[in-house]
């Protein structure tokens, strides 16, 4: 099974206009984060997934956590895959 996959960082991520571009032709958008923002982006996150109709996977490099995915299952209780927050997780 072929999957096509997209990879943006925070700053692309924000550009909805990137969002009209990847549309119908992305299964999967990766992004690549580092920030503080961790509420903004996870509203970012769940809208990205409802608009593309595709997983949505956010990754805070930063210690402020906030690294999520989300999948566009209509059951609700399905759609939360993963979600961390917290201070320094996974942070170096």
């Amino acid at each position: 099974m072929k999957g096509r996959l997209a990879a943006i960082n925070c700053y692309e991520f924000t550009d909805l206009l990137i969002r009209d571009l990847l549309r119908g032709r992305v299964e999967a958008l990766v992004v690549a984060s580092n920030n503080q923002d961790v509420t903004t982006f996870d509203n970012l996150v769940e809208s990205t997934q409802y608009d593309l109709y595709s997983h949505v996977i956010l990754v805070n490099a930063d210690g402020h956590g906030g690294s999520a995915v989300r999948a566009p299952y209509r059951d609700p209780h399905r759609r939360r895959i993963f979600d961390i927050h917290g201070n320094n997780l996974f942070a170096t």
